[in-house]
């Protein structure tokens, strides 16, 4: 179909999937627009005809967007004197777009399709099943959230009308995986399973499509791309973005790509944290019987508080230099393999690298790390690279973890940053802020409780685990009433509102079983993460009679 680019008036925009073509015309004017449109379908139809193909003017669909109501009179566009039908709803590849861009249809849509599948997992969430949240949560990941955001490239411009109608499917599946009644609040309901808010997790995935885009692009449209996330993420977190590395791969490796040199004699003698003699006497006979003729260059990188660094020694080399504080080890230490490998020397060069996980990437078939790219693109045919333990009391080893630790106060090896690290701190800095909302919440029973959104240790039973979920966000059924008559229900004993506080904590009728069982007058110690705790309160509860009131 290439032939058909070619055959399109001047700023016409085409995509092109299987064999759907959409043409997009920008204009000032209905008219206008009409007439470039118009022009772009007669060359379409033209090629088809050169090619075999027939065009539909049936199949095809016309659609207009535009923020005024403008009427789309005749003459309208028409194939070979067919007219094409004229619809307020355009479907492209599954997303529903209408006149002014809301995306109401397709978000209503999205929410309706979505209800089979919420269906399936209150299927496998039944109390006869075992306790595994953690794969319920992942299948739902899977099922819906997939289904909530897609298209969200485009239908994110429309952000808030997005949250007001999907929000309610996503904290309803959460609810169910654990057991929670339908009115716990959606906050307490993502942080006792350990999981993000809807509105956060949107936040999250559009500024890391963003940056998935824009590490694709250049120029202005990359510029635009990581500025808007930019600000997402300032309103939402208030952190800001870091700088974002363009990263692409050469092409798939082929015969043509040279064959990397790797040593594996000692990675198949010695493990991770060995420090015998043998080891060293191992490194020296490699050093000096098999690469006597070889410049040998040790690297290392480092990630702590105070920042990330790289470190490479060896003769006549000591390079010490700093990484943008969002790169991961990972990173340090394939910045610190390219640094050796690209340093000029007159000897064939030996590394030493202590990092396996940069070893097995480089054997990858397409790699999309920017320095994992890099050596294989420089590496020369006489390199050989070698694993050893870190911290193995070798002398040149030693001397590239020092180099690497004070990394961070020297010169910036690059002020980019890779994709996939940007990604993980993205994740970083929405769960921090989402940590710091929690722990300014004071008006919801799960903090009392809780201080962490981190997921706590889950119950084997996924009755007992229910029956522990509702009780640690307040909600059950002793204290709400979900029938006929007033929507809380007053403690027959003491005239006051039943609350999961009262009757563990307070209530004098349950004084014998709580003492008897050792039940804390405080709920956060006796609802806390602890599994002998839990193990009395659900004894407790069932000689009170209240776990099937829960």
């Amino acid at each position: 179909m290439n032939s058909l680019f070619s055959r399109l008036p001047a700023n016409i925009y085409v995509f092109v999937y299987a064999d759907d073509i959409l043409l997009v015309v920008i204009a000032s004017s209905p008219g206008l627009a009409r007439r470039k449109i118009q022009g772009a379908v007669n060359a379409v139809a033209k090629w088809t005809e050169s090619v075999g193909f027939t065009l539909s003017a049936v199949k095809s669909v016309r659609g207009h967007v535009c923020r005024y109501k403008h009427q789309l009179g005749s003459p309208a566009i028409s194939i070979n004197g067919d007219r094409i039908p004229n619809k307020k709803i355009v479907r492209v590849l599954g997303v529903s777009i209408d006149r002014n861009l809301k995306f109401r249809e397709h978000f209503n849509s999205v929410k309706a399709s979505c209800k089979t599948r919420v269906n399936l997992i209150k299927t496998i969430s039944k109390p006869h099943r075992s306790n595994n949240r953690d794969l319920r949560l992942r299948v739902a990941k899977a099922l819906i959230d997939s289904r909530l955001f897609y298209g969200l490239e485009l239908t994110c411009i429309s952000r808030e009308l997005l949250c007001d109608i999907l929000e309610s499917t996503h904290n309803g599946y959460i609810r169910t995986i654990s057991g929670l009644l339908p009115s716990t609040p959606a906050f307490s309901a993502c942080a006792e399973i350990g999981t993000l808010p809807f509105r956060m997790l949107l936040f999250k995935t559009l500024c890391q499509k963003a940056a998935t885009i824009a590490a694709k692009t250049s120029g202005s449209e990359r510029t635009f791309l990581l500025e808007e996330c930019d600000r997402i993420l300032r309103i939402t977190t208030k952190a800001n973005l870091p700088p974002v590395a363009k990263v692409h791969w050469n092409g798939p490796i082929s015969w043509q790509n040279p064959v990397i040199h790797v040593e594996n004699s000692i990675k198949n003698s010695f493990r991770k944290g060995s420090e015998s003699a043998a080891l060293q006497s191992a490194v020296r006979e490699l050093v000096g019987s098999r690469y006597p003729y070889h410049n040998v260059r040790y690297t290392d990188g480092s990630l702590s508080s105070r920042g990330v660094g790289i470190g490479v020694f060896g003769p006549e080399l000591d390079v010490s230099q700093s990484l943008a504080p969002e790169c991961s080890v990972f990173s340090a230490e394939a910045a610190a393999i390219f640094t050796a490998i690209t340093t000029p020397s007159s000897k064939p060069i030996l590394v030493l690298t202590d990092s396996a996980s940069v070893l097995a990437a480089l054997g990858s078939d397409k790699p999309k790390h920017p320095w994992i790219q890099g050596i294989i693109a420089a590496i020369q045919t006489d390199t050989t690279l070698a694993w050893i333990p870190g911290h193995c009391k070798i002398a040149g080893n030693e001397a590239a973890d020092r180099l690497a630790g004070v990394g961070h106060e020297g010169q910036r090896f690059t002020s980019t940053v890779p994709l996939d690290d940007v990604k993980k701190w993205i994740l970083r800095a929405v769960w921090n802020h989402w940590a710091a909302l929690w722990n300014q919440s004071r008006n919801q029973q799960l903090r009392k409780i809780k201080d962490t959104v981190s997921k706590w240790t889950d119950l084997q039973s996924l009755r007992d685990q229910k029956k522990i979920s509702r009780l640690r966000t307040g909600h059950a059924r002793f204290a709400y009433n979900f029938g006929h008559g007033p929507f809380r229900i007053n403690c027959d004993i003491c005239g006051v509102q039943n609350s999961v506080e009262h009757v563990i904590c307070n209530c004098p009728q349950y004084n014998y079983p709580r003492e008897t069982y050792g039940i804390s007058t405080s709920i956060r110690n006796a609802l806390g993460d602890d599994a002998a705790t839990i193990g009395a309160l659900l004894v407790f509860l069932k000689e009170a009679g209240l776990y099937h009131q829960i």
